[in-house]
């Protein structure tokens, strides 16, 4: 994860809304989708839950 990564999910966090964030960071929402699930893919966890009233990021679990 580099620090684009956190770029990305820092502003998910402030906007919960994946289209808004999209065009702030000025790429498409399909691009944005699919980095987001490449990042989940590679730490084998899911980072954001996608709801009807927009995107979150998932709560910290402790083990």
């Amino acid at each position: 994860m580099d620090k684009r990564d956190w770029h990305i999910l820092q502003m998910l966090y402030r906007e919960k809304n994946i289209t808004k964030v999209a065009g702030n960071l000025f790429m498409s929402q399909p691009a944005l989708t699919k980095r987001i699930q490449q990042i989940e893919n590679e730490y084998e966890v899911k980072v954001i839950h996608r709801g009807k009233k927009g995107s979150n990021l998932l709560p910290k679990v402790n083990t």
